[in-house]
């Protein structure tokens, strides 16, 4: 049997986190599944809590439905534009996964939230930053792109992402979770990555109130037996 037609087996487990400082959010995922494809989407809408849960909610439904189509820079820009008119006063910072189960890629484009962090089968990290605009954030004319960034599935590989709610929790004397110590949980994970994430900011966080919203999302492909 041929790569292709292994690859062609593969499935992926989505492992979520979220935490919302109200009862309801301004962070949201969506996942979309065709034959070849998964397409995910993480967004963070500018404010907090119940003050930007409105907005999310809005344009939860139409991203869901335009995540039924291949993604490209041109799809993204006219989301920006589509998001300047929904919400004016708003921006929704977003990763986007566009992974090829035939070919075992990923294509990310990325913006406005932080770098996802690629966990390799061997244990090394590898960090893609995030680049361009937030859609909605400028009119149409002087937006910029994230721009695609393409990797390599390898069969034990994880892909994380999050918002900036998970890097922005204080803990009691106002210092900030940070980056750092999620790459260090991630990489010192033996196993789920996610439950190791959510250890480490419950010790560090301790009684503190949330102040953002908090969404994660591990990305994993699972292999199934040939039939």
């Amino acid at each position: 049997m041929s790569n292709t037609q292994i690859n062609k087996q593969w499935t992926f487990n989505v492992t979520p986190w979220q935490k919302q400082a109200d009862r309801q959010g301004g962070d949201f995922y969506l996942i979309h599944r065709t034959t070849n494809h998964t397409r995910i989407f993480i967004g963070d809408v500018s404010g907090h809590g119940e003050d930007a849960a409105p907005f999310a909610n809005k344009l939860r439904p139409w991203i869901q439905h335009h995540l039924a189509n291949h993604m490209t820079v041109n799809t993204l820009r006219q989301w920006s534009s589509k998001v300047r008119r929904m919400m004016p006063n708003r921006f929704v910072a977003f990763t986007c996964i566009q992974i090829d189960r035939q070919n075992a890629t990923a294509e990310i484009f990325a913006a406005g939230n932080p770098d996802l962090i690629i966990r390799k089968q061997d244990g090394t990290t590898t960090c893609l930053e995030a680049n361009g605009m937030p859609l909605g954030l400028v009119d149409d004319h002087e937006w910029v792109s994230p721009q695609p960034q393409e990797i390599q599935i390898a069969t034990q590989d994880e892909i994380v992402c999050f918002t900036d709610g998970l890097t922005d929790t204080t803990n009691k004397i106002d210092e900030r979770f940070g980056f750092n110590r999620v790459l260090t949980s991630i990489t010192a994970a033996t196993n789920d990555c996610v439950a190791a994430i959510r250890s480490a900011v419950r010790t560090f966080a301790e009684s503190a109130i949330a102040q953002d919203d908090l969404t994660l999302l591990r990305i994993a492909p699972m292999t199934r037996k040939a039939a």
